[in-house]
């Protein structure tokens, strides 16, 4: 086995023999065995190895073999069918084979996520993530996937008068109340728009949005035994006008983000539409992210410019949105929580890292985004790394960025939080609302004193061969995902 080739074309190669040997089977086995980037691109078949005088291989003298299978293996079996239908459509091609290998299709580990959604809302029963890392090829995802049972109901009825927070919204109200004056948590999404623009048709799809969603117009009541919350009319949404001039924009924005809201006595969105000229507006819109997260501030900005353009008579009116977040939001379990609290506890309160100040004694949620381009054979590597061991790029960077720290702090147990989509059914792709859950990955490689909870959150053990562990969060992220810090559960603010 070596390299040929040379450039892009560069790839492993190996030789075997004798000639009746099955290249299929051989290139299973070695999958079963080897990492994928050791398992070789080409194989070639050959009735005797050549060698040298010496008697030794004559490396110099192997054929180049063809890469890959010279005919692709269709989707047979009713469950290649299905797997190769999600990947399609998650992935969004037209075509996929049995012999394909899901990462090398461009796939990730928040597509993963959508996959085994739709395959759970398809079988009916869970299907974790990690198994698309440990059967990464359609045709062995396939044959491992779990038999189809009655299919889960994840949506529930829509009811009358106020509902329970979910345990994302629980979270965040309950930190909302240790900080009120904070705007820590507000989420701006700002848009400069250019041209001719009818105000008041902007201004209506704004309130059509609010009208839409009833998490965006949502109060907090918190004088019973447990906090709700209770759905106010659209117009309770703020939204204002105001002229000012260019070089003011920049600071009325920071002021329209830097307020907080009173989620006991205002719905968690507002509006300005900042008038520059008769050709410039800036439309301002600020969240708290009680009622938004990254998926939803898309979703957002698709549906505004299609209420906008259904106002002018440009486009027909949206079809109702497929469910509120108080039908699809993930309900809290208590035993769960107690559970990952339990496993994470001993991690140290706070990082020792050396650093060119003093640590102030109140947590400031500022931070600032660096951005940083690797070489392309450095991204190669990276790539290669994750193959290896059935992760994504991101997991490594993860792995580097940990070993970087505990390299700094002197410190193995560094845990890092990281928001992921909380969105792993299909019911809740197209719904507004924060999904979004940190996770704690932290570098200890402790082995769990009792199983881990069933579900999504066991996808990540795959994960772990590159040195890292995800458990589910006992703290929060100070930061709205922009900057921030995390800060473990049983830390006192």
């Amino acid at each position: 086995m070596q390299p040929v080739g040379d450039g892009l074309d560069r790839r492993l190669a190996a030789w075997v023999t004798p000639e009746t040997a099955d290249v299929a089977e051989l290139r299973a086995a070695l999958r079963e065995r080897l990492p994928d980037y050791m398992v070789p691109a080409a194989i070639g078949v050959l009735e005797a190895l050549p060698l040298t005088p010496n008697g030794k291989v004559d490396r110099a003298a192997l054929p180049v073999p063809e890469a890959g299978p010279a005919v692709r293996v269709p989707l047979g079996t009713p469950g290649e069918h299905l797997v190769g239908e999600v990947w399609a459509d998650v992935l969004g091609l037209a075509e996929v084979w049995a012999d394909d290998d899901f990462f090398a299709l461009g796939g990730h580990s928040f597509a993963a996520t959508r996959v085994a959604g739709r395959l759970r809302e398809r079988l009916g029963v869970a299907v974790p993530v990690r198994l698309l890392f440990e059967h990464p090829v359609l045709a062995d995802l396939a044959a491992a996937l779990p038999r189809p049972a009655a299919a889960a109901r994840v949506r529930r009825e829509l009811a009358d008068g106020p509902v329970p927070l979910s345990g994302v919204q629980a979270r965040l109200w309950f930190l909302a109340q240790l900080e009120p004056d904070s705007s820590a948590y507000n989420v701006p999404l700002a848009l400069r728009l250019t041209g001719p623009l009818q105000q008041e048709a902007l201004l209506g799809a704004v309130r059509d949005l609010a009208e839409r969603h009833h998490v965006l117009r949502g109060v907090i009541d918190d004088s019973g035994p447990e906090p709700v919350m209770v759905v106010r009319d659209a117009g309770a949404v703020p939204v204002s006008t105001a002229r000012v001039d260019r070089s003011e924009v920049e600071d009325v924005l920071a002021a329209h983000l830097a307020t907080p809201f009173a989620l006991d006595r205002e719905p968690p969105m507002r509006a300005v539409l900042l008038a520059v000229d008769d050709g410039e507006h800036v439309l301002s819109l600020t969240f708290h992210h009680i009622a938004t997260d990254a998926w939803t501030r898309g979703l957002l900005l698709s549906e505004l410019s299609g209420l906008y353009a259904a106002r002018l008579g440009l486009h027909p009116p949206l079809d109702p949105p497929p469910a509120q977040y108080a039908q699809v939001s993930p309900e809290p379990d208590p035993a769960d929580l107690d559970w990952w609290a339990g496993h994470l506890d001993g991690l140290p309160p706070v990082l020792d890292l050396p650093t060119d100040r003093p640590r102030p004694a109140v947590p400031d949620p500022a931070g600032a985004a660096i951005e940083l381009e690797l070489p392309a054979g450095l991204s190669e590597r990276v790539r290669a790394v994750a193959a290896a061991y059935r992760s994504t790029p991101f997991i490594v960077l993860l792995a580097g960025l940990q070993a970087l720290l505990a390299r700094l702090s002197a410190s193995a147990d560094i845990a890092v939080g990281v928001p992921v989509s909380g969105r792993d059914h299909p019911d809740t792709e197209g719904v507004v609302g924060c999904f979004s859950t940190p996770w704690s990955y932290d570098g200890r490689g402790r082995r769990p004193d009792r199983a881990r909870p069933a579900g999504p959150r066991a996808g990540v053990r795959r994960w772990a061969r590159s040195r890292t562990r995800a458990r589910r969060s006992t703290g929060w992220w100070t930061g709205c995902g922009r900057s921030g810090t995390w800060r473990p559960r049983r830390c006192s603010r």
